[in-house]
């Protein structure tokens, strides 16, 4: 027995044991610390540990790595390749690009299930209300010289916290909470004008394997990191990364990425 996790790891998984004081972003865990003792005592063992990084979006971005992510970029668009933000008109053409790029980009990583395209399409349409076009990233490499189209190289999607509207309505009454927690989130989703949300989450950022080592990685935090400060976030979660996957740990952390939760997988012998 494996567990806690939702039926697809990029939906709510594993259980906190580091970063109680913290405030719960969405599609996280966020367990009282008793938990962690009754899962020990029941005789589970540990399996694996995710992290979540926090990221300071009011500092600068390291001079180094907008240098290095520049000169990528610029590389990159002198072969043929472009940056493109999501575009909302052809959503489903997107996030089918975006799919792609999840399953051949995560499916050397351990305990990686790919997703049906329903149960993709169904996550991405639940998620989309989050979706600023400017804090997705999608890039293309060169179109081809018969069909002109171009293949999914790289994506990064951030996305704004919706957890802020539920901690803002935990000041009415509990039986007002849902409502309040949907009427803000309405509020700052279609009516509010700027500022929207002042917390985000790096929700995915892939390379396909063929193109990795050209310099992307930099760039799948250096853009989102330049979406997020023009749309006013002002802090936000890296999440979830393998605690034992340098390829990525190592350019959040040269971002200014700190760790600040840990979440716990167990496994349990069946008897």
């Amino acid at each position: 027995m494996r567990g806690p996790m939702s039926c697809d790891t990029q939906d709510e998984i594993g259980m906190l044991y580091e970063g109680f004081d913290t405030r719960r972003s969405f599609i996280m865990p966020h367990n009282p610390p008793y938990y962690m003792q009754l899962c020990e005592k029941y005789g589970m063992f540990k399996a694996k540990d995710l992290i979540a990084f926090h990221l300071d979006l009011t500092k600068a971005i390291p001079e180094r790595e907008a240098r290095l992510a520049e000169m990528a970029k610029a590389r990159m668009e002198k072969r043929g390749f472009i940056f493109r933000n999501l575009d909302k008109h052809v959503m489903v053409e997107d996030f089918r690009k975006i799919m792609k790029i999840y399953h051949e980009g995560f499916k050397d990583n351990w305990g990686f299930v790919p997703s049906s395209e329903k149960q993709f399409m169904t996550a991405a349409n639940n998620l989309k209300l989050l979706a600023e076009e400017g804090m997705v990233i999608i890039i293309e490499g060169p179109a081809d010289p018969v069909t002109g189209e171009r293949p999914p190289v790289a994506m990064a999607v951030a996305l704004y916290d919706w957890m802020e509207c539920t901690h803002w309505a935990r000041k009415f009454p509990y039986a007002l909470q849902m409502v309040m927690q949907l009427l803000n989130l309405a509020w700052r989703t279609w009516i509010k004008p700027k500022n929207k949300f002042s917390r985000g989450r790096l929700f995915l950022a892939g390379v396909m394997p063929e193109y990795r080592g050209q310099g992307m990685d930099a760039l799948l935090y250096v853009l989102p990191f330049e979406a997020g400060k023009k749309y006013n976030v002002k802090e936000a979660e890296m999440s979830w990364e393998l605690e034992d996957n340098q390829a990525i740990i190592s350019p959040i952390v040269k971002m200014g990425g700190t760790v600040y939760k840990k979440m716990r997988l167990w496994d349990c012998a069946i008897k």
